[in-house]
């Protein structure tokens, strides 16, 4: 499956810093036009977006913010009508020693959830998409940010 302008992306993060970067980089990455790059300020507004676009082909959310965490929107997005496996990167800027606690919330996801580092650079974002079950993504050449 290939990311094309057709493709819809959710970014979830409290920061609105983060959630602009992340979008240029899923933009020109994966030659997404910047309409079709939804974002979230947290795990709650996150499930509303998801409900009004049900067609989303990827998921990038942070770990902890306030109203609802990462692991939270998971688990919530997971009990939606059809529970949808929506391939999802979970990123966060430091907590790397939960990783085996997000690794076992994942295993439920059939091998379409990962989690990566910030920042999300177009390399990260490749590895992170490149081990995605074979239902995932081909993000193609990057695009110059000029």
């Amino acid at each position: 499956m290939e990311l094309t302008d057709s493709k819809k992306v959710l970014i979830i993060d409290d920061s609105k810093v983060v959630r602009f970067a992340h979008t240029v980089i899923i933009a020109n990455a994966c030659h997404i036009d910047r309409e079709m790059v939804l974002t979230a300020q947290d795990g709650q507004e996150a499930l509303d977006v998801l409900e009004a676009n049900p067609d989303i082909d990827l998921i990038i959310c942070d770990l902890d913010m306030p109203v609802m965490t990462g692991p939270e929107f998971f688990q919530g997005m997971r009990t939606q009508p059809g529970d949808p496996v929506i391939p999802f990167i979970l990123s966060t800027g430091g907590n790397a020693e939960r990783q085996a606690e997000i690794e076992t919330l994942f295993e439920t996801h059939g091998g379409n959830a990962v989690f990566t580092e910030k920042p999300l650079t177009i390399e990260k974002l490749a590895n992170a998409v490149a081990s995605l079950s074979p239902r995932s993504f081909d993000y193609g050449q990057p695009v110059p940010f000029m």
